[in-house]
């Protein structure tokens, strides 16, 4: 089986648990250390590896990417205690290609791309109290993570189950190693 199944099987069995959507995020900030935040994975293609995460431009984690686009996400399932550690190249989308992740999107969600940006000192001013915008506004970008290597872990036994992937060209292959 190979490990987007395995990730199927594990987002189906975590199907009426909203938080099983949350994965950290690592990234590289410009001195080169490391930065990891939740996510919401909106969407996940097992043909092509693909995940899509969508988020505010003016944050952090967009330089991060559009200057270093290596990250990885771990995403967690704790009802099966299974790990997934994924290597991926991300790139920022912006523009129409966004439409359909914000379509998806509560009103809630969407109003909080209204907010003041992201990380920046908290006015006594602000305002958070914003009409929903319905059209797409310039602070909403989506990131696509295309997956290269996966490291899959599952806490069972003793002794658990570890397998890596690795992506050469358009073929997976995995190899079993030790937990």
């Amino acid at each position: 089986m190979a490990w987007q199944d395995d990730l199927e099987a594990a987002r189906d069995r975590h199907r009426s648990d909203p938080t099983a959507r949350f994965a950290q995020l690592a990234t590289t900030d410009e001195a080169r250390r490391p930065r990891c935040r939740t996510v919401v994975v909106r969407r996940f293609d097992p043909k092509t590896a693909r995940l899509h995460v969508v988020t505010d431009a003016r944050s952090a984690k967009v330089a991060q990417l559009e200057r270093s686009p290596w990250a990885e996400l771990c995403w967690y399932f704790p009802k099966t205690r299974e790990q997934f550690r994924l290597l991926a190249r991300g790139t920022v989308l912006r523009g129409d290609i966004t439409h359909e992740l914000w379509e998806g999107l509560s009103g809630d969600s969407r109003r909080s791309f209204l907010w003041p940006a992201p990380g920046q000192s908290r006015a006594p001013e602000a305002n958070f109290d914003v009409a929903d915008p319905g059209a797409v506004p310039p602070s909403f970008v989506g990131l696509l993570f295309e997956v290269e290597e996966v490291d899959y872990l599952v806490l069972d036994g003793p002794p658990h189950h570890r397998c890596s992937y690795t992506r050469e060209g358009g073929t997976w292959h995995a190899k079993p190693v030790n937990p």
